[in-house]
């Protein structure tokens, strides 16, 4: 009985493999279709799960990534590395992120899918790590030690939990971005010593945006809703609910991100993970203003010699960072939960693919340059 099942298991498998090869011309229409602005994708080397960029505002030819060391339970590590943005050569690499303690014990940094992003030109990381049995919302100042050529934190790093969040349909990709409205940004980044406030965008469906305030417990920070809108339903989205991504960078007068999505592209029982990009205001409520129309897709995707993600799932993007020049958009993704990769872009090509879209406001709070009045946050319809 057991052998028949296994069989079975077996003969299903390889007809949703034959499926999903029959449809790669679906998939092909989509890269042909973006030829015009998805350049190219190439692997990075030495770089883990889920990889995260950001463009260091102090040293503009330098990159520092930061990906997810994949370990059996739930401690997965975190490492980082240097790269040179002009050659994407690995500058230096350091396979743990540790955690300082006032007490002088000392132990790694865990969690999954860490995000690198600068807040008011200091280098933070926000990622999600297992509480029960649920996965909840971190963010920690990464701080470095020059004798010791390594990044730490100080102990404990901050847990963020939402005021209405709700454990069995919870976000864990939050996402986070500077606000300041006379702030100087340098490639989408605030520079040292501005006074930006940190928010997150906790939702994109709903367009949420949240702050997090500190609490009377060290450590612990509630997370607040101050804007809300919401796409007009003559949008829309076939590939999964979208969900974050990469950290929102300010690109002139509106903000750009990617996010990811999954859903059914090959065949109804195949999941496949998908991202596109869209833009928002630069200054509340930050409704969206543009939408990829469909899924980025680059050939490199769907390469049959890379193997499947997993049994049910025939590939994963996974858009975690990315940085610009005049010219292209670099996007840092984890492939398949397996590797780390770089998508280029050319800037103009993508912004002209992404459709106008409308939203609705649904709740606002009173702002002043870059503060917002706390509880001042009120439902509009």
């Amino acid at each position: 009985m057991i052998e028949a099942i296994k069989l079975l298991l077996a003969l299903n498998y390889a007809i949703l493999t034959f499926s999903q090869n029959y449809s790669t011309e679906h998939f092909q229409k989509m890269v042909e279709s973006q030829t015009g602005f998805v350049l190219d994708a190439w692997k990075v080397q030495h770089a883990w799960v889920n990889p995260s960029m950001a463009l260091s505002p102090s040293e503009p030819n330098k990159i520092i990534m930061v990906w997810r060391m994949p370990d059996k339970g739930r401690h997965d590590k975190m490492g980082y590395m240097w790269l040179n943005f002009s050659t994407w050569e690995v500058i230096k690499k350091k396979d743990m992120i540790e955690i300082i303690n006032p007490n002088k014990w000392r132990t790694n940094l865990v969690g999954e899918d860490p995000r690198i992003f600068y807040h008011n030109g200091k280098e933070y990381i926000v990622y999600n790590h297992h509480l029960s049995r649920f996965k909840k919302l971190f963010y920690a100042e990464l701080f470095y030690n020059k004798p010791e050529d390594m990044f730490y934190t100080i102990d404990p790093p901050n847990h963020v939990a939402f005021e209405n969040e709700v454990n069995i349909r919870h976000q864990k990709n939050w996402i986070p971005f500077d606000f300041c409205p006379s702030c100087n940004f340098q490639r989408g980044l605030t520079v040292l010593n501005s006074n930006a406030t940190l928010l997150f965008i906790y939702s994109i469906r709903p367009h949420r945006i949240v702050q997090a305030f500190a609490t009377n417990v060290s450590g612990e920070m509630r997370a607040e809703t101050i804007f809300l809108t919401e796409l007009l339903p003559e949008f829309r989205w076939r590939w999964g609910e979208m969900r974050g991504g990469s950290p929102a960078l300010l690109m002139g007068d509106f903000y750009l991100s990617f996010f990811h999505s999954s859903g059914h592209l090959s065949h109804k029982h195949i999941g496949t993970y998908v991202m596109g990009a869209y833009t928002f205001e630069r200054n509340p409520p930050f409704a969206i203003t543009r939408m990829s129309a469909e899924p980025i897709f680059h050939e490199s995707f769907i390469n049959e010699t890379y193997g499947w993600a997993y049994k049910g799932v025939d590939f994963i993007v996974f858009p975690m960072g990315f940085t610009f020049d005049d010219d292209f958009i670099y996007v840092s993704y984890g492939k398949n939960d397996r590797d780390g990769w770089i998508l280029k872009l050319n800037r103009s090509g993508l912004m002209e693919s992404l459709k106008p879209v409308q939203s609705k406001i649904l709740g606002v709070s009173d702002w002043e340059d870059s503060n917002i009045t706390r509880h001042s946050f009120r439902q509009l319809v």
